[in-house]
């Protein structure tokens, strides 16, 4: 049976198996070049997305806010999100009878090893 992570959600039967690709194959090969050809490089998907934005097409508020948030992430790219896991791991660790300050340096040294 395959390794399960601590999630006691997860589906038992899944046959899901961490470390190995759901997409094995990845995005077919021309696929971005497919969609730049049928899109004028993307201008006609910038510019479906600036009409609904600027209220051209009639849209609700949240999906103009959608299509900026949209537009933002492909102009200027994702904003990183910075997470502090140190009290996600402190009390993770209370809550499971574990040294807090053991399962801090274990982290540190997994992302040590692992993140570049």
């Amino acid at each position: 049976m395959p390794k399960r992570g601590g999630n006691p959600k997860a589906n038992l039967n899944s046959t899901w198996v961490p470390g190995v690709s759901g997409n094995p194959s990845g995005r077919p090969r021309g696929f971005t070049r497919l969609i730049r050809d049928s899109t004028e490089e993307g201008l006609e998907l910038v510019t479906f997305a600036l009409s609904i934005m600027r209220g051209r097409r009639k849209a609700p508020i949240k999906l103009r806010f959608e299509a900026m948030c949209w537009l933002a992430d492909r102009g200027w790219g994702r904003a990183v999100i910075m997470i502090n896991m140190e009290d996600r791991l402190r009390k993770a660790a209370v809550e499971h009878g574990l040294n807090p300050e053991e399962v801090l340096a274990a982290a540190e040294e997994i992302l040590s090893t692992h993140v570049a």
